[in-house]
């Protein structure tokens, strides 16, 4: 074996090591495993409601782009809460910034707005 073969052999296990040992650690952290088993909802009525993953994947099949609807009224403003592992209260998850956006009011339309651009 020459030097360089030994040179470029050593690396190969180097590299090797290193990723099995970041496949390791990060895997746990990408791993959809880690996905909500149960989501636990309240509805605006103050009804509490927990679906499981395979009901909110059923009902998303047989009602394509609705959402979610509290059993009990019917309405369909629900928000999600996270259950803390140490107490099993609710806690309201924070909204990301898409859902900020999607839900903010849209602004109240200008008198002067012209859809075809003639003014």
């Amino acid at each position: 074996m020459t030097k360089k073969q030994g040179i470029i052999g050593g690396g190969l296990a180097v590299g090797l090591v290193v990723a099995v040992i970041l496949n390791v650690f990060w895997s746990g952290n990408t791993s959809t495993s880690d996905a909500y088993e149960e989501a636990n909802y309240i509805c605006e009525n103050d009804h509490e409601m927990t679906f499981s993953r395979e009901y909110i994947l059923e009902y998303q099949k047989e009602h394509y782009g609705q959402k979610l609807k509290c059993p009990e009224c019917g309405s369909m403003k629900l928000t999600f809460y996270e259950r803390d592992p140490d107490t099993g209260e609710l806690a309201q998850k924070e909204p990301t910034e898409n859902e900020r956006l999607r839900d903010a009011p849209l602004p109240p339309p200008d008198d002067d707005y012209d859809e075809m651009g003639d003014e």
